[in-house]
């Protein structure tokens, strides 16, 4: 049986394509972690494209409102990623998150 040359390329297509979901889709949902100095519950909402030098918006617990801030270092740790963000809202304070895998 001859297989034609378009459906040679059925299994790269879906290969590539779920490799693209899975790479984007961190960003599709909440991402729930804690404020290590502060041990304050860290939201970043859904939308934000957490990478080293982007501006992204996070919800904090401690004072219940809403923070825009830029992400200065991202690494990962056995426990999930440690992210290190310039809160623009608090007077551009460093503060170090450890968020969830």
């Amino acid at each position: 049986m001859r297989t034609s040359p378009q459906q040679k390329f059925y299994p790269i297509i879906f290969f590539s394509t779920l490799i693209i979901f899975l790479t984007f889709s961190k960003s599709l949902f909440a991402w729930d972690g804690i404020d290590i100095k502060k041990n304050s519950t860290i939201t970043i909402e859904t939308g934000n494209l957490v990478r080293e030098g982007s501006i992204i918006d996070f919800y904090d617990s401690a004072d219940g409102n809403y923070h825009t801030g830029k992400v200065i270092t991202m690494n990962s740790v056995s426990r999930g990623s440690e992210i290190l963000i310039e809160d623009f809202t608090n007077n551009h304070q460093e503060r170090n998150f450890l968020m969830e895998e």
